[in-house]
């Protein structure tokens, strides 16, 4: 074979003879006189290198398949053997008119042999390219991974940054922690207790949005447990939703300097952008700038952060103590506002403040008080977290419990 011809040529040149000689193999086989047993096994051979070489063609069509350069000389050496085998196997008949077989054992066993050699030297260069290949993949996907990998730690860093960048803004748009008081009421209020609020059709109306009016005024007489109601109201909707925003103020007449409506409102804001997908443009210009917002521009970035929520809820408690002229005058409006801009507000007081009467004339109201089970289920608990009164009952008569429950119920009246 002329050495200018391609490695793919090569191979398509080496496998046309095999294919030939084993045609020619298979004449003999079904029709040769005195053709041996061995006969069958050379024919074997002649396939099985066929399919090598096929699978050889194959791979050669990879422009990257460089190893196999390597089987060319194998190749010149395997045509000149076909080549020779060709002419040998050139159709002889008998005077009977059948064909002769041309060779003997000894001949087949050494053609045997060759092509033997020519299987291991393809096959070797076979496995050398797809480890190469194997390689060659496992270094592509490592590279990959290492693209990857830094493509997520800088996403990671921007991600980390963008954080950091949130935390800081909104930190300073209000330096306090918004959730302190929430976590010590909800670490004091009993398990299972309150669960009567979310039977009401009040309330149920108002987490649907069925009622007419997005605000929902809970009043109740002090001590009938306003406060612990508004956590359980506020872990109750952060649980039903994860899409649902959810913003709280606990109002407290001893901090009435730092329940102003400008830090109500940045109370909120900041626990809302918490959570929402993207941080408000204008937090971030004045905390770049170091420009404080004023109410009405805190009351429409609020508006813009609960476009990220499904729904809004935010739960005010103890409204009554806020400054009528201070706190309320201001706060009150914009609560108003804020429910006829799709927002769901739960507030609680005492009744009796007539500013927040009038203002809630036409909402939708809900009376609060301790509920007998409650009550129950509190004193029996205070019981249980004391082992001395524990003590004590189990001693007298079996339903001395319940005397000390329905006595205790009755002087609660609702507290």
């Amino acid at each position: 074979m002329a050495d200018g011809l391609g490695l793919a040529a090569s191979i398509i040149a080496v496998l046309q003879i095999t294919t030939s000689v084993a045609s020619l193999s298979y004449q003999y086989l079904n029709s040769a006189i005195r053709a041996p047993d061995s006969l069958r096994e050379l024919t074997l051979e002649f396939q099985t290198l066929i399919e090598i070489l096929s699978r050889l063609k194959v791979c050669a069509q990879d422009p990257q398949a460089v190893t196999l350069r390597t089987v060319k000389n194998s190749l010149h050496v395997c045509h000149k053997e076909m080549l020779g085998l060709q002419e040998k196997l050139k159709p002889r008949k008998s005077f009977l008119g059948r064909l002769r077989w041309p060779l003997d054992e000894k001949d087949i066993q050494g053609y045997l042999g060759r092509i033997e050699r020519f299987k291991s030297s393809f096959s070797l260069a076979l496995e050398i390219e797809q480890l190469a290949c194997t390689n060659l993949v496992a270094d592509s996907v490592q590279k990959m991974e290492i693209e990857i990998e830094n493509i997520s730690n800088s996403q990671n860093c921007q991600t980390e940054r963008e954080k950091d960048a949130r935390r800081d803004a909104l930190n300073w748009l209000f330096p306090a922690p918004c959730d302190k008081r929430h976590i010590e009421v909800s670490s004091q209020r009993k398990k299972n207790t309150g669960q009567w609020i979310f039977k009401t059709q009040e309330v149920q109306d108002w987490i649907k949005g069925n009622s007419s009016c997005r605000l929902l005024w809970g009043n109740g007489i002090p001590g009938a447990g306003k406060t612990f109601l508004s956590s359980l109201m506020i872990d109750h909707i952060e649980a039903i939703n994860a899409n649902y925003g959810v913003g709280y103020i606990y109002f407290n007449f001893q901090e009435q300097g730092q329940q102003t409506p400008i830090d109500t409102f940045s109370s909120l804001v900041k626990q809302l952008a918490f959570k929402a997908k993207v941080l408000p443009k204008a937090i971030e210009k004045a905390h770049n700038d170091n420009k404080r917002l004023m109410l009405d521009k805190l009351y429409e970035i609020l508006l813009e952060v609960t476009r990220s929520f499904a729904q809004t809820f935010i739960i005010v408690d103890a409204l009554d103590e806020c400054d009528q002229v201070l706190q309320r005058e201001r706060l009150l409006p914009m609560f108003h506002r804020l429910g006829k801009a799709g927002i769901n507000l739960f507030l609680t007081s005492r009744e009796h403040p007539e500013d927040i009467q009038e203002s809630f004339a036409n909402i939708t109201k809900l009376r609060l008080w301790a509920k007998d089970e409650d009550i129950s289920s509190y004193i029996e608990q205070r019981i249980a977290d004391n082992p001395r009164a524990e003590r004590l009952i189990n001693r007298g008569n079996s339903d001395l419990k319940e005397k000390i429950v329905s006595a205790l119920q009755e002087c609660a009246k609702g507290m």
